[in-house]
């Protein structure tokens, strides 16, 4: 939020909007206006745009959702016809109904502004609690030491889910793991709360720069055998 209100402040670049829309769905399908609050420019994205309906429904049902509950966003309107010669995956993705499951998760809110709170694969589940990867790395990156947090799970030595938050320090600064800790510990609940910390220099990435967190679980389990 700070930097968007510097855009705006110090360049007067006054229209900026942030949009969202997928592959499949061929166009945009929601949007902030220039018009709008910054805060609602920067931890939303927007409304549904005239081409596209938009609704939250349960994971679980497939059932619509009431505003500010969290769940999986879904979209109809300007859709693909078809994934390629894939009818199963066509199927699993675009209901009969038409509605297009995204894998997104969010809510909206009473007046249709959408907010996303990560991906439906990437949250974690430890015994019975559901973690979202996203909420504690956004909480994470709020310590002035951080400049990257990668939050993911990987498999403990004996078998079950463990819970890791390996971060990138900003330059200058050498935070250690039990700073981490701290600064978790006294802003989320205990059956939240990463087991694993660790400061590294850098992430395993994609070629084109996508943060490989099947190798960071690969390495965080190499980690947890070397300790033991």
């Amino acid at each position: 939020m700070d930097l968007m209100k510097r855009l705006v402040e110090e360049l007067e670049i006054r229209h900026l909007a942030v949009g969202y829309g997928i592959t499949e769905a061929s166009s945009w399908i929601t949007m902030t206006m220039p018009e709008d609050p910054i805060p609602l420019r920067v931890a939303t994205i927007g409304r549904a745009l005239p081409c596209s309906e938009v609704r939250i429904v349960d994971i679980s049902t497939g059932e619509p959702l009431p505003a500010g509950r969290r769940g999986e966003l879904c979209t109809r309107g300007f859709l693909m016809k078809e994934y390629w010669r894939m009818p199963a995956a066509t199927a699993a993705a675009v209901d009969p109904e038409g509605w297009l499951h995204t894998g997104d998760l969010g809510e909206m809110d009473e007046s249709g502004y959408v907010r996303l709170s990560g991906r439906i694969k990437d949250v974690i589940l430890r015994g019975g609690v559901e973690i979202n990867p996203v909420e504690l790395e956004e909480m994470i990156h709020e310590h002035p030491a951080v400049s990257q947090v990668q939050v993911f799970g990987f498999t403990d030595s004996a078998g079950g889910t463990a819970v890791a938050a390996w971060v990138i320090p900003r330059e200058g600064v050498h935070p250690t793991e039990a700073e981490m800790e701290n600064h978790v510990r006294d802003r989320v609940e205990e059956s939240r709360r990463p087991t694993q910390y660790k400061i590294v220099k850098e992430f395993p990435t994609t070629a084109s720069g996508k943060v490989q967190k099947k190798k960071l679980a690969e390495m965080a389990e190499a980690l947890l055998q070397k300790m033991k």
